[in-house]
């Protein structure tokens, strides 16, 4: 077998399924204006694709024992392509959220799958450099998303953002058919626990709905998210206590029983949730009161991606010689300095000084998965890898899409606190306002329109101030991650 033919297909598979997780945010307004429906409708085009992502994620363990292996990896990377493409001649607002959730649920394997490919095809040293470039493309692949995403529906058609996927999907399918066949796994009749999956569909879907409409309906003071908070806890709760009663459940939880195994998830969780908040916030603010539009925005957070790109062959070496915790705190050290340099942001802040905040992000995202990966899949055998992997990257799924909603909103009401305080200080009797209302005057701006340009003014002003306070909190979550790097040190002495 072609080990790097076969690395290359997988590779390819991943970056379109992460791509695609990001490459529609921006999008949206010309999906919603050419479908003839609102931006908020529009949404559920992210939505459904996560939604169906998230819940067929952990059917990975069980597919694989029913479909195999490798016939399951190159099965859901066609019906990836295929779905691309009928997103793309999408003409109705229904027909993309449909095809969009399937294209999610196909997508659900390919990641646990390629990682576990990769630790069967290479061992020891290799093996840590083959999933430092994996992981590479995972992480990479997001920031990519909006600059791709923005370039396409600002000189052609948004469906372009679909049928990108094509040419390299089929390639995809083509090396993984002819190059895996060796690593095929022997299938068996392994029941489906229907009742833990209909638990986890509801839960999930009442979550992921609650968590990107919170902030839009006032989170618990409207009576659709209480009602969605009420199903998503009692299906997921729901869904731990069968799965830890049931003889084939359809999550094995007791996985958790390892240390190692437990500390990466929960790293992972609290991580990516930060990693995504920061990616997310920092483009959303430059396009809602920065004045960037949607590819001058994702080209200041690119630098994100230049030392992952640049040394991301090194991070097995690395490893090797400074062993996984050394890389885990070098990780969340550069996270913290990303984040505690946003704090000091103006509203009159450049690109250079945006885009130096995302190379040192970069600096952590270079060893961000690779050892949490090692970690939680030291203690997994050969029969355990693919629900381990497949709950690894479930939990990485739903720990993006909460790191969104959270940092989004507490940047929000920070924002309209800010905003009030403003506010309070531009009466009739400010000098410094009765000056600004004079510059308006003098160039033509007066009554209403006076009032709004202030009011433009001001709500800059107040996204600044809230990304500030939101970066510096952020800083004390990369803090606890730290801390959180040196407990999850395997316990047994040889395994450090």
């Amino acid at each position: 077998m072609n080990k790097i033919l076969a690395f290359l297909g997988i590779c390819s598979g991943a970056f379109l399924f992460v791509l695609d997780y990001s490459i529609a945010n921006v999008a949206i307004p010309y999906i919603a204006g050419d479908l003839a429906v609102s931006n908020d409708q529009g949404t559920y085009v992210i939505t459904a694709f996560a939604v169906g992502n998230a819940i067929f994620l952990p059917m990975t363990g069980w597919l694989v024992k029913r479909i195999g292996s490798t016939k399951l990896f190159a099965l859901s990377v066609a019906c990836f392509t295929l779905l691309s493409f009928l997103c793309g001649v999408s003409t109705s607002i229904l027909e993309l959220v449909l095809f969009r959730f399937l294209q999610g649920a196909v997508a659900g394997p390919m990641i646990p799958l390629g990682q576990t490919f990769i630790v069967r095809m290479f061992s020891g040293h290799m093996q840590n450099f083959a999933t430092s470039l994996f992981a590479m493309v995972v992480l990479v692949a997001p920031v990519l998303g909006p600059i791709i995403g923005g370039f396409i529906c600002i000189n052609y058609h948004w469906g372009w953002i679909f049928f990108i996927n094509v040419p390299i999907g089929i390639a995809s399918t083509m090396i993984i058919a002819l190059q895996f066949k060796s690593y095929e796994t022997p299938t068996q009749r392994w029941p489906l626990d229907y009742i833990g999956f209909i638990l986890l569909a509801v839960g999930i879907t009442a979550l992921q709905i609650l968590l990107d409409k919170g902030q839009q309906w006032n989170w618990l003071t409207d009576p659709r998210i209480q009602v969605l908070s009420i199903c998503a806890f009692l299906g997921l709760l729901y869904l731990v206590i069968r799965c830890l009663t049931t003889d084939h459940p359809f999550i094995n939880l007791h996985l958790f029983k390892k240390w190692t195994f437990t500390m990466a998830c929960l790293i992972l969780s609290l991580g990516y949730s930060l990693y995504f908040g920061m990616i997310v916030l920092i483009p959303l603010w430059l396009q809602t009161y920065m004045g960037y539009d949607a590819l001058w925005a994702g080209l200041a957070v690119a630098p994100i991606g230049f030392l992952p790109i640049l040394f991301g062959a090194s991070v097995a070496r690395l490893m090797k010689v400074f062993g996984r915790t050394a890389l885990l705190l070098v990780t969340f050290l550069f996270f913290a300095l990303s984040c505690y340099y946003v704090t000091f942001f103006t509203p009159q802040v450049n690109f250079f000084h945006i885009a130096f905040s995302r190379l040192l992000l970069g600096g952590g995202v270079l060893f961000f998965v690779t050892p949490i990966f090692s970690l939680a899949t030291m203690e997994l055998n050969e029969e355990e890898l693919p629900m381990g992997t497949g709950i690894f990257h479930f939990l990485r799924a739903l720990s993006g899409g909460i790191g969104t909603s959270v940092y989004t909103t507490i940047w929000y009401r920070r924002m309209d606190h800010q905003h009030l305080n403003f506010a309070e200080m531009m009466t009739p009797y400010s000098s410094p306002t009765g000056e600004y209302l004079d510059t308006l005057k003098d160039i033509g701006l007066t009554g209403e329109k006076a009032l709004a340009a202030a009011n433009t003014m001001v709500d800059k002003q107040a996204s600044v101030f809230a990304i500030c306070e939101t970066f510096a909190l952020m800083t004390l979550v990369s803090l606890v991650l730290l801390f959180l790097s040196f407990l999850a040190r395997p316990r047994r002495s040889s395994c450090s």
